[in-house]
């Protein structure tokens, strides 16, 4: 696909109303991402247990216990982005793309 092919396909994708059409189909465009994130997350969970297993099993409990500790950060920051975007969101809906700005910014901080 050339250049301007892909320019237009994300203009298209930016501009896209997700209030209109199939509701499961607007949230597997949506959700994709999130889902291809977990999956991956959880191969290298995977992964690492293999080859922390040859080391014993202390070095397991500490990986786990890593892992838990990595889990409950990655929770609390994924709840703020979800906030953040719920505001950011209404902020767009509003019309106030300022406040929208303003919002991200503090986010991003």
């Amino acid at each position: 696909m050339n250049e301007a092919g892909r320019s237009a396909a994300r203009e298209v994708a930016v501009k896209r109303d997700w209030t209109k059409g199939s509701v499961v189909r607007n949230l597997l465009s949506l959700s994709w991402p999130m889902v291809m994130q977990q999956v991956l997350y959880q191969l290298t969970m995977l992964v690492e247990m293999i080859w922390v297993g040859k080391l014993g099993i202390a070095s397991i409990a500490a990986v786990g216990i890593g892992t838990l500790v990595f889990g409950l950060v990655m929770t609390a920051l994924q709840g703020l982005a979800m906030g953040a975007r719920a505001l950011i969101a209404r902020f767009i809906g509003a019309g106030d793309n300022e406040g929208a700005v303003h919002v991200a910014r503090q986010a991003f901080i």
